[in-house]
């Protein structure tokens, strides 16, 4: 049986900001000078049940002044066309905006708010200034990092779906290119997704100058141990992304790559590089992914599909790298080529498109938001 506000509250000195009956005695004042409505009066002092709600830190802090200038610091959970939801000694309340000043209704415009995650989380928090537009691709240099494997400045490539919203759950697509990188990939596979693609953030990496060539690239990421500089990049990299986009949904982040770019994946899940796992939870290896160095941690839940033609057959990275992620705890996909060399045909292109749309996507972006 839920307890009764006034119960909650006897105990607790009514001048004591942390008493929940502090919004109804000196922020609302009282219900007959209009400041809430007779639903939510009875709702604070007590007359219904309360919706106790564990809400916790995460929330963001925010002062609120109402119309007679008396102020209070709540946590903002929900910004609504003609009310906001806060919390107030855990406990989640609504609140009407006109109710409010106008300096604290111009404050909680809905276009300076953005969805946020903390620890996976829902929240507010405020919006990035340079939260891309939908539908746009644009660069971000980074010239602090230096240059990209061919000499050119250091930056990353996003396109932002049609259907992206700062205030929606927004899930991410990353993917690493063949031979030099992002920059040498004329086709970034965002066309991997389809429709969906409209729902997505996709993003395209690139491999840093200090590895003086697609060869050199290659054996340092094929041992997983000399990345140092690979991991630097990266992390800055989605550092960035992860500000612009602090709606980033959490239960879906899919991360793939083509010969090297597999290459590239695979090294980051044997060295658990968290800047990308703690992103991601589904994964790609296209003609790539070998490392015979380190094996994979483990990634319990977290998805995987395999696709390999006849080269990796013939050499056995397939066979070793099936073993691996089986071991890692992945859920493995296979998709095999038969008589295709190093290739990522049109015809298997649509093959993991349908993986991602009718596998990947339902499984983790309908189930309950991983850890």
């Amino acid at each position: 049986m839920n307890t009764p506000f006034n119960l909650l509250c006897k105990k607790q000195n009514p001048k004591d900001d942390r008493n929940p009956n502090f919004i109804n005695q000196i922020f609302f004042n009282n219900r007959s000078r209009g400041l809430i409505p007779a639903s939510w009066y009875s709702f604070l002092v007590g007359t219904t049940a309360i919706l106790s709600t564990t809400l916790g830190a995460w929330a963001t802090p925010i002062q609120l002044t109402n119309a007679k200038g008396k102020t209070i610091e709540v946590k903002l959970i929900l910004i609504g066309e003609k009310s906001v939801d806060v919390e107030f000694h855990r406990k989640k309340i609504t609140i009407q905006l006109d109710q409010l000043d106008e300096e604290t209704r111009e404050k909680l415009a809905p276009e300076k708010w953005a969805l946020g995650y903390v620890e996976g989380v829902e929240t507010l928090v405020p919006r990035p200034k340079d939260y891309p537009a939908a539908g746009k691709r644009i660069q971000i240099p980074m010239p602090e990092l230096g240059t990209s494997i061919g000499g050119a400045e250091a930056q990353f490539t996003i396109e932002v779906g049609a259907n992206v919203s700062p205030m929606r759950p927004v899930p991410l697509f990353i993917w690493f290119a063949q031979a030099s990188g992002a920059d040498s990939d004329i086709r970034n596979r965002s066309s991997l997704l389809g429709e969906k693609a409209a729902d997505f953030v996709c993003v395209f990496l690139p491999y840093p100058g200090s590895y003086k060539s697609s060869r050199e690239y290659n054996q340092a990421i094929t041992d997983a141990n000399n990345v140092k500089d690979l991991e630097k990049m990266h992390e800055a990299m989605l550092g960035r992304l992860t500000q612009m986009f602090p709606n980033l949904d959490p239960r879906l982040g899919i991360v793939g790559g083509f010969s090297n770019g597999a290459h590239t994946v695979s090294t980051h899940l044997a060295n658990k590089f968290k800047p990308l796992t703690n992103l991601c939870n589904c994964y790609i290896l296209v003609e790539g992914g070998s490392n015979y160095k380190k094996s994979f941690p483990r990634y319990k839940n977290d998805s995987m599909l395999l696709v390999f033609g006849k080269h990796f057959r013939e050499y056995g990275v397939s066979k070793y790298l099936e073993k691996e992620v089986k071991r890692a705890g992945f859920k493995n996909t296979w998709i095999d080529m038969p008589g295709v060399g190093h290739e990522f045909p049109e015809m298997y292109e649509k093959q993991v498109s349908k993986h991602i749309t009718e596998v990947m996507i339902p499984r983790h972006l309908h189930a309950d938001k991983k850890k």
